[in-house]
């Protein structure tokens, strides 16, 4: 489960880095040569950020299912984290800890599954 975390985690990261924020600045930038008035900027500013807001998943829109599958998966992670963080090694025996991850693993692949299907249907 962990290696899906990691996974799921940096491919995240991976995903808003470069497909979001560096692609959005570079149109931003060629988009900056043919400003002329103060106004123009604003409003091409507002568009930039609306832009990464919706491509991040965090803008108010029809795909906000999408936003709190995101948001309940990386509380999956937490959780996970915060387990490992209190356990330790003990983790693989304590019981009520195995119980715990047992829990977290399934709903995450729950959620994995969902949010792929998700994802397949944006993608086509």
């Amino acid at each position: 489960m962990r290696q899906q975390m990691h996974y799921f985690v940096t491919s995240m990261e991976e995903y808003i880095m470069v497909e979001v924020i560096e692609l959005s600045w570079s149109i931003l930038r060629k988009k900056l040569q043919s400003i002329n008035m103060f106004e123009e900027l604003v409003s091409l500013h507002n568009d930039y950020l609306d832009v990464i807001m919706e491509k991040c998943f965090i803008a108010k829109s029809e795909k906000s299912g999408l936003l709190l599958t995101l948001n309940q998966m990386f509380g999956f992670v937490l959780k996970f984290h915060q387990l490992v963080k209190e356990f330790g090694p003990a983790i693989v025996t304590d019981y009520q800890a195995k119980i715990e991850v047992k829990s977290i693993s399934a709903s995450f692949a729950e959620y994995s599954l969902f949010l792929y299907k998700v994802v397949k249907k944006l993608a086509y």
